[in-house]
């Protein structure tokens, strides 16, 4: 007796469109084509519906350990399963920050107890710890290094360009950066300094982001290592890194909060813009079109949410105690499903950018493709349906989200983690899933 059936689905994979049934056994797809002989414990009718592998999303800051009041491996792994996010890949900016041995371990415990999605972690780089990256990269639910380039949260960064070599040079694996030059964004800083309230663009303008990304890249392809352009904002750092693909091995993700507001959008509809605040900025319209264009025609590799919550207390503050980053993780891919509905892409493509090519480029074995001996991740989602985003739809420990009011897709229809159906229609139908620890290839 199998698992779990789903019934009549068209199923989306490898660029491909197929109906058929797909049977689910110890949290492996164990058959897919016309009626699997036997029976099952549970049975999905995905009639008129499409089946996708589910979403990967490897950018979360989950806030746990340190910040229990913004988000928390319950919380967030709950407002990810409801949205479709089957595995996460957590920031190392917690409290203490994931750049030892023992952080890693201590946060690899919470997240098995108590996460509903299968998870991996970054390793956060500092100016000392370049040995023992080597050691947590090599564990296998580690994804990578990520490298702060300008301060941010229990990580002393603000790297050197020196520092920066150094890393490259003696670590190895994936680099994810975040792309910001401290030297551009202390000049900013003191330019705007006595305003109340300025356009948090201008505070940390582009060309600080810019910068960086043309001396990161050509620091990547000296030492030949693959660089990953986190939450990529303008259409410049694009540029940048379609004139390297033939020289090294780059990639880049963009968030669906800078595909959905732009500095004008916010000034024009009255929207308060501390709620948006974020790091990189929320840049002016035309990046945002630039970005857009990128996700339809292959430029962009894919999606992630960059889930950085934060209470609506204290995104209320003034300006220069608002703290940067906004909750995403539940509505990410009910905003990217909306552009499909909205033909702005294929369905293919929407399962490309939001699970086959973060699972293919960043090593995550047995996620983001419908085949047997798969992970039963799975997603059953609408094709045509759709609902404004509300208060109540809200998972996330923070309370709040930015597309409240916002027209997304509905939530999926039905989230299966490792197997076991854990949410319907939005809510979660059984807290007792827990995810598996992600499996990467050997990082090289």
């Amino acid at each position: 007796m199998y698992d779990l059936i789903f019934r009549d689905g068209t199923l989306i994979s490898n660029g491909r469109r197929l109906v058929a049934d797909v049977a689910v056994q110890e949290g492996k797809i164990a058959y897919i084509g016309p009626r699997p002989g036997g029976s099952a414990r549970e049975t999905i009718d995905c009639g008129g519906k499409f089946l996708l592998p589910g979403a990967i999303d490897i950018h979360v800051h989950f806030r746990s350990p340190g910040f229990p009041d913004k988000e928390t491996w319950t919380s967030g792994s709950r407002a990810a399963a409801v949205g479709g996010i089957t595995t996460v890949c957590d920031m190392p900016n917690t409290n203490p920050s994931t750049t030892t041995m023992e952080a890693l371990a201590a946060k690899r415990a919470l997240a098995a107890a108590d996460s509903r999605v299968n998870f991996g972690f970054w390793a956060g780089a500092t100016n000392n710890n370049h040995g023992e990256l080597c050691d947590m990269v090599s564990e296998s639910d580690v994804i990578g290094t990520k490298l702060y380039l300008c301060d941010t949260t229990n990580i002393d960064q603000g790297a050197t360009e020196e520092a920066v070599d150094n890393l490259l040079a003696n670590t190895h694996g994936i680099v994810g950066i975040h792309a910001e030059h401290a030297q551009e964004l202390d000049t900013a800083f003191e330019q705007w300094s006595n305003h109340a309230h300025p356009v948090h663009n201008d505070v940390r303008p582009p060309i600080a982001a810019e910068s960086a990304v043309k001396w990161l890249l050509e620091a990547g392809s000296r030492h030949e290592r693959h660089i990953h352009l986190c939450h990529m904002t303008l259409g410049a750092e694009m540029r940048m890194v379609d004139e390297m693909r033939n020289e090294m091995q780059v990639t880049c993700e963009v968030s669906p909060n800078h595909l959905s507001f732009s500095v004008e959008q916010a000034r024009d509809s009255g929207m308060d813009d501390r709620l948006i605040k974020c790091n990189p900025p929320i840049r002016p319209e035309g990046d945002r079109r630039a970005l857009w264009a990128g996700v339809a025609d292959g430029r962009v590799d894919f999606i992630a949410s960059h889930h950085a919550p934060h209470t609506l207390a204290q995104k209320e503050r003034d300006y220069w105690n608002v703290p940067s980053g906004m909750p995403a993780v539940e509505t990410t891919l009910r905003v990217m499903m909306r552009a499909v509905q909205n033909d702005r892409f294929p369905i293919e493509r929407l399962v490309e950018i939001c699970s086959s090519a973060p699972a293919r480029l960043m090593g995550l074995e047995g996620k983001g493709v419908l085949a047997v001996g798969a992970d039963a991740d799975l997603v059953v989602m609408s094709e045509h349906a759709s609902s404004v985003f509300q208060r109540d739809d809200v998972h996330t420990k923070a309370g709040w989200s930015p597309y409240e009011g916002r027209m997304l897709s509905a939530p999926p229809a039905v989230v299966v983690v490792s197997g076991k159906t854990i949410a319907r229609h939005g809510q979660i139908v059984n807290d007792d899933v827990r995810g598996q620890a992600i499996s990467t290839t050997p990082h090289a």
